[in-house]
């Protein structure tokens, strides 16, 4: 399953079912960013939004996500 939304000016992929107990490994421009995502949320775009908001703070973009 995959989804596409945008937010903050970014699009980004996400593979996956989302569940409200889910985590996600996120795949930024910047490697170093890199990693999983346990802070929870309702659905793909609340954790969208939030990550993306990450990203435009660290003048990166958000690619892609996964859940696990």
């Amino acid at each position: 399953m995959k989804v596409t939304i945008t937010r903050n000016g970014q699009t980004v992929d996400c593979f996956g079912e989302w569940r409200e107990d889910s985590n996600c490994v996120c795949v930024f421009d910047d490697e170093r960013l890199d990693g999983v995502y346990c802070d929870g949320g309702a659905n793909w775009t609340e954790v969208v939004e939030e990550l993306t908001a990450h990203a435009a703070r660290n003048r990166t973009e958000l690619v892609e996500l996964s859940a696990c």
